[in-house]
């Protein structure tokens, strides 16, 4: 499960919630992407912000933390419908994914919440939420 890994060696630098709304039901897509901390770039700005950033990218130091889902309109999760988690951390590799019904565990569930509550948890100039 998520929230059992270590997360104090990562830095969250951004935060996205999409939110896609047909009908009588919403796809959400959360991203959180992390760096390591000997990673960081706040100290950082201009030219020197953006060349570390492209080191980052080439040398896939992104770390990212995702899951998709669909609700019904009351914000209730639709279990028939595909739900994808994974985290691509080198040191702790997480992917799990379930097509109907039969393949929701609690754990899934669980991990469904930790991501939602790690959004809302993570400083607001870091989030954004697309509609």
């Amino acid at each position: 499960m998520l929230k059992e890994f270590d997360y104090s060696t990562l830095e969250v630098i951004s935060a996205v919630k999409n939110i896609n709304n047909l009908d009588d039901e919403k796809t959400v897509l959360i991203t959180i992407t992390f760096v390591n901390k000997e990673d960081s770039y706040k100290h950082l700005s201009g030219i020197e912000e953006m060349l570390h950033k492209l080191h980052l990218e080439e040398n896939r130091k992104y770390i990212k933390l995702q899951c998709s889902y669909t609700q019904n309109l009351n914000n209730f999760l639709i279990i028939n419908k595909t739900i994808k988690i994974s985290f691509n951390d080198p040191k702790q590799k997480y992917c799990t994914k379930s097509f109907n019904e039969d393949q929701v565990s609690n754990e899934l569930l669980m991990d469904i919440e930790f991501i939602n509550d790690f959004f809302d948890s993570c400083d607001n100039e870091l989030k954004k939420v697309y509609l």
